[in-house]
């Protein structure tokens, strides 16, 4: 814990005494989002490490934008404000921290076609609402945005020929450029027009305190300076739920050489969900890893460990509503797995909404999808989830689980 000395300014003083740093963050897929185990975010682990060096707990407040996010500064409901990027914000009564990192911005194309961007419609040339205006002042052209588009709904538009150029930083574009091998980023000039094209546009991100809190900002200077030499300010790539594929083969060989081996723990558990289930849970996670089968070690460590995966069902077996049933009860207990059971609330509150049947895993899934669009999860009480990797989660355990149970029936 930092030491404190008497004639610190009050800001830092009641954020002591409070033994908590409010903290604002922007929801959405890159900056912030909630995951089961909690907090993630690029936002969310820097402001782990300072509540950690100031000694005191964190409380993370949730905002969509940021203008709502400099309002609640400004009304002292946070101590610290992080916009996406600091370029993002205008106001000019409020104090910028240190520069964490900076990402240039970019032109992503089809083989690095920016004339076809540049001569294309508006229409033809989608961003995100908050490039729009870096976008306009620095190309002098029109830009087409929306509320419904997330990173991967611009790239999947120019790889499949439906917009002609987006806008990214170039770390979002960095994080999923092995899935676009077909786009190229070229980095926006400063000055489209200017011969001189070595100067950029950067996003650059720093957080953001009121201009009296001068103590505050001080400490932010102090731990942005030793957490660069411990390399833990650069940008923060967290895997976003991501869900390996299953080598078919693999899985075939997996079945028959290290099933057996853990069968009698897992019919042994009682759970609320049949044994199959808990076992392609088990596969996704670990891929069955048994370690040295005969000792008594490596049978200790696939106990807990299908124990700790029939826990976590338990407790939200406990949360769902009890009128629930059947195979809508068990695929929403396998998705609230992956990505926690506030999001599944939060895709049941869309379908009612919707004026549907909330409690259908057929129409849950549907909304589940849409957590990771902003006109939608900006809506809920939650925000963000990765719902495609969700599904795609459900699908592959209900896959895993039907093969077993193939494989029972034919034995």
């Amino acid at each position: 814990m930092i030491s404190i000395s008497l004639c610190a300014h009050a800001d830092l003083l009641s954020i002591i005494d409070r033994d908590t740093l409010n903290i604002g963050v922007i929801n959405d897929e890159h900056h912030h989002r909630l995951l089961k185990s909690g907090h993630a975010g690029t936002d969310a682990e820097l402001a782990k490490g300072f509540a950690d060096y100031l000694g005191v707990k964190l409380n993370i407040v949730p905002f969509y934008s940021e203008d709502a996010l400099i309002g609640a500064l400004k009304k002292k409901q946070i101590d610290v404000a992080a916009p996406r990027f600091s370029t993002l914000v205008k106001e000019e009564t409020v104090a910028h921290g240190p520069l964490f990192f900076s990402s240039p911005l970019m032109i992503i194309s089809r083989h690095g076609d920016l004339q076809g961007c540049l001569n294309a419609s508006a229409a033809k040339r989608t961003i995100k609402h908050s490039f729009v205006p870096t976008a306009e002042v620095v190309t002098q052209l029109d830009w087409q945005s929306s509320d419904l588009v997330n990173t991967a709904t611009l790239l999947d538009a120019v790889d499949k020929k439906n917009s002609e150029c987006t806008l990214l930083p170039q770390a979002f574009f960095d994080s999923v450029a092995q899935f676009y091998p077909e786009l190229t980023a070229t980095t926006l000039p400063a000055q489209l027009n200017s011969p001189d094209k070595s100067s950029t546009v950067a996003m650059t991100k720093q957080w953001i305190v009121l201009p009296q809190n001068t103590a505050l900002r001080s400490s932010i200077f102090e731990y942005t300076h030793l957490s660069r030499q411990n390399h833990t300010t650069d940008i923060i790539n967290q895997t976003d739920l991501a869900v390996a594929d299953i080598n078919r083969a693999d899985f075939v060989m997996d079945v028959e050489n290290k099933l057996p081996h853990l069968q009698t723990e897992l019919t042994r558990v009682q759970s609320v969900l049949p044994w199959q289930i808990i076992a392609a849970i088990d596969y996704l996670e670990t891929q069955w890893y048994t370690g040295s089968l005969t000792t008594d070690k490596a049978a200790d460590q696939v106990q807990m460990r299908i124990n700790g995966i029939n826990q976590q069902l338990e407790i939200i077996n406990n949360q769902l509503p009890a009128r629930i049933a059947g195979n809508d009860r068990d695929w929403l207990i396998v998705a609230a797995y992956h990505c926690g059971i506030a999001h599944i609330e939060d895709a049941r509150q869309l379908v009612e909404q919707n004026g549907s049947n909330p409690d259908l895993w057929i129409n849950i899934k549907q909304q589940l999808v849409r957590l990771s669009v902003p006109a939608y999860y900006q809506q809920t009480l939650h925000g963000y989830t990765n719902g495609n990797a969700t599904l795609k989660f459900v699908d592959q355990v209900r896959f895993i689980a039907d093969s077993i149970n193939i494989v029972d029936v034919k034995e």
